[in-house]
């Protein structure tokens, strides 16, 4: 009786150990899954990086990233910083969309977070759905949808009736000078980031480079200040696409100390909000999502694009000398 009993006690113990052994195993091959981490997901405040709204903006041909929270019940240990955590016994994430890959094409892993890359200019559904294995009885619901919204390159030029007549060159107080230099922005999205310059300078009367003037002076009063050349200091802030007037200057195009003056405009590129969201991951593998400055960023539409006005004084026409009304006395 004592030996049945001790063998009893022991298959319990053996039982245990085992159940306790795959318990202690499989946690251990959770914890240690490959898993993704998420992009950018802790910069110290508690994922502010990324929004769970209903739309997401990427520039043709540039990718962001997209991931699903998992289900806290099935992974309760989630950490997105290094996608540890993750149930690992068969749970799935199914990414969709019946615009891919014609309209924007999946890349990445295969688990809750993946990368989407704009192919065609439009606005498609893309849907991910958890599934549970067959051990958690195959349950998945209709899932979420995001729509991704794949906006053409931003672009910027002059205004076209603006453009026919570049170079300007006229005469001071000439009708035919333009009323102001107005850029064109298509493209994008919003909250575009232009680079411009405008260089003020005259000449000697012999066509060299006289003086240049700082253009945050250039007003009714003349002369300005001397300055080298003006740059923006920072792309200008510009809020939505079209029309944006960049003359910068009051009181028209005129001569400057009596000399011929030249306004000479470089539009230089810009961006937007949704190209500034296509270079997040590159940032973010740099380790500088939350630290980018404005020239981090990629600018496009880049090649110098330049309009002169060249504004001469009109020629003072001096006295008429005839002979000296003394001379013959």
């Amino acid at each position: 009786m004592f030996n049945l009993l001790k063998q009893g006690i022991m298959k319990r113990v053996f039982k245990f150990r085992t159940i306790l052994a795959i318990a202690v195993s499989l946690l251990f091959a959770n914890g240690l899954s490959a898993q993704t981490p998420i992009p950018g997901w802790d910069n110290g405040a508690g994922g502010d990086n990324y929004d769970a709204t209903a739309n997401s903006y990427v520039i043709v041909g540039s990718t962001i990233p997209l991931y699903a929270d998992p289900d806290p019940y099935y992974h309760p240990a989630y950490d997105p910083t290094d996608g540890s955590g993750l149930n690992a016994a068969g749970f799935t994430w199914v990414w969709t969309s019946a615009d891919e890959p014609a309209n924007i094409t999946f890349g990445g892993a295969a688990d809750n977070y993946l990368e989407v890359t704009g192919v065609n200019a439009g606005a498609y559904t893309v849907n991910v759905a958890e599934t549970a294995p067959a051990a958690w009885g195959s349950c998945a619901d209709a899932g979420q949808n995001i729509t991704v919204n794949v906006v053409a390159v931003p672009a910027i030029a002059y205004e076209a009736v603006l453009a026919a007549g570049n170079p300007y060159e006229e005469c001071s107080g000439s009708a035919s000078l333009p009323a102001a230099i107005t850029s064109v922005i298509s493209g994008g999205y919003q909250a575009y980031r232009l680079a411009w310059n405008l260089e003020i300078k005259t000449l000697t009367s012999g066509g060299a480079d006289k003086d240049f003037y700082d253009t945050d002076k250039i007003t009714v009063i003349i002369p300005p200040v001397l300055a080298e050349e003006y740059t923006q200091a920072v792309p200008e802030a510009v809020a939505a696409i079209g029309n944006h007037d960049i003359t910068s200057i009051a009181g028209g195009f005129t001569v400057i100390d009596v000399s011929t003056t030249v306004y000479t405009y470089t539009l230089q590129g810009l961006n937007d909000q949704a190209s500034r969201w296509s270079d997040f991951l590159t940032l973010a593998g740099l380790g500088t999502e939350n630290t980018a400055t404005a020239g981090d960023f990629t600018y496009y539409d880049t090649a110098d694009d330049v309009l002169t006005v060249t504004v001469h004084p009109s020629p003072t026409t001096g006295p008429i000398y005839h002979i000296a009304t003394g001379w013959a006395n």
